[in-house]
């Protein structure tokens, strides 16, 4: 993932120099392919580049309309990405460019705050707009990009990581002991809210918009349980589903490296990585190649899924590689919440540590896992 970091001043002074250029810095392993700045008067963006999309080549962020009015950063990719653009020419826009922060930025100039709810995909984004004396924030429908902020009435700092936000100029370093006992608790039920006081979260399917007149939120979409579809026959329901399948791993394959695939022998990341695959061959795939990786644990311990993970790649046809797991004493744990100021992760996505690095070897840069986003 690639990281956005923003600093808003509402209260007529203007942003310290090095204050945007120290929360990319906290964020630099986000940016392994360059860090790039915009500074204005009363607003600062920043972008720590990791490029996963031949797409996110042409375009520099952060990105500038031509009026210089509205400078946007993006972290993430659109899957509907071409059908917004014949969308957004019929209305009459102007695309410079294929990038996906092209589109989010025509989009945002089209439908405004209507915007999010015509994206599709994987994305936050911040957009500073010079006309309205505001910053808009938005992230996806799943939440499956991260994006923290502090407010204060009065400035506003926004970073992909909590941690980045959290060494702001004027931002406290308060522990938020309501979060900390639902984490001991293993019982959360306060959304939004960070293990910092007054860091917080922007949720899942929410964009905000801040400037003098205060913030203003709202939820632009949720899934609704209303929808029936009736077939015939089960057959029909089978062929239904496997083309939603499809079509979702298609989308999410977009990429001009090698894309990953997790595969623990299960049925989610098992049908994940045979429709990749499947689609691989028949010349559909949006990545050049597929690789795929599963854990290697201790034969005969709870954990051991090779089994598993063998059958599926001996029914697909397609190597998968096995990885041992990490698995770091408690020391690394605390050493990594130190570093991050952040909880630290759990062991199950730890784990993931040797997987990250065989596929960084491997020329991978985007994982097709399955998994959901975080509240």
């Amino acid at each position: 993932m690639s990281g956005i970091a923003a600093v808003f001043h509402f209260d007529g002074s203007n942003v310290e120099g090095g204050t945007l250029e120290f929360l990319t810095q906290e964020m630099h392993y986000r940016g392994p392919d360059g860090i790039t700045h915009w500074h204005g008067a009363a607003a600062a963006l920043g972008f720590c580049a990791m490029h996963t999309t031949s797409e996110s080549l042409l375009s520099t962020q952060p990105l500038i309309s031509e009026d210089g009015n509205l400078v946007l950063v993006l972290d993430g990719y659109l899957h509907n990405l071409e059908e917004l653009r014949e969308e957004l020419r019929a209305r009459g826009a102007t695309l410079r460019d294929r990038s996906d922060a092209e589109v989010v930025l025509r989009a945002y100039e089209v439908w405004g705050e209507d915007c999010p709810l015509r994206l599709e995909g994987e994305f936050a984004f911040v957009i500073w707009d010079s006309r309205r004396r505001s910053a808009f924030c938005a992230r996806d429908h799943a939440g499956l990009r991260p994006l923290h902020y502090h407010w204060d009435g009065k400035r506003l700092t926004v970073a992909s990581d909590s941690g980045a936000v959290l060494i702001a100029p004027g931002v406290p370093q308060d522990l938020n002991k309501e979060i900390a006992a639902q984490v001991v608790a293993s019982d959360w039920i306060t959304r939004g809210e960070t293990i910092w006081k007054g860091v917080k979260r922007l949720l899942p399917a929410t964009w905000a918009r801040f400037g003098r007149d205060g913030m203003r939120s709202e939820t632009y979409w949720s899934p609704t349980t209303e929808v029936m579809i009736r077939y015939s026959r089960d057959e029909d329901y089978y062929e239904h589903y496997r083309e939603l399948l499809e079509n979702c791993v298609r989308r999410a394959s977009r990429s001009h490296l090698p894309i990953a695939s997790d595969v623990s022998g299960g049925l989610d990341s098992s049908a994940v990585f045979a429709v990749a695959e499947d689609l691989r061959r028949s010349g559909q795939l949006l990545a050049p190649e597929v690789k795929g990786y599963t854990f290697k644990f201790e034969a005969g311990s709870d954990a051991f899924e090779l089994d598993y993970a063998r059958s599926v790649a001996q029914h697909v046809g397609a190597d998968v590689q096995e990885i041992e797991p990490f698995l770091p004493e408690l020391e690394w744990f605390a050493e990594r919440g130190r570093l991050d100021r952040d909880l630290a992760p759990y062991p199950n996505s730890v784990m993931a540590v040797s997987i990250g690095e065989a596929l960084t070897k491997d020329g991978c840069r985007a994982c097709l896992n399955g998994e959901g986003g975080d509240e």
